[in-house]
């Protein structure tokens, strides 16, 4: 998600983690659910999962990185 351009305290409450980017007291007073922020990281990923399914590569891969024919 960070290679999207999402906040690690959002990937933080998608991904349920209850420690994360934010700690300490800061962690006790912040409540906010980030839910406009979740739903817009969550339409991201959908996003690069459907390209990296559909064969559109966003970055180079690894050298040992083999296609399955289908």
């Amino acid at each position: 998600m960070a290679r999207l351009g999402i906040g690690p305290h959002v990937a933080d409450r998608v991904l349920n983690h209850t420690e994360g980017a934010i700690k300490g007291v800061a962690a006790v007073y912040q409540r906010h659910e980030f839910l406009t922020e979740r739903a817009a990281a969550l339409d991201a990923w959908a996003g690069h999962v459907l390209d990296v399914a559909s064969g559109v590569e966003t970055e180079p891969t690894a050298g040992n990185v083999v296609v399955l024919r289908q």
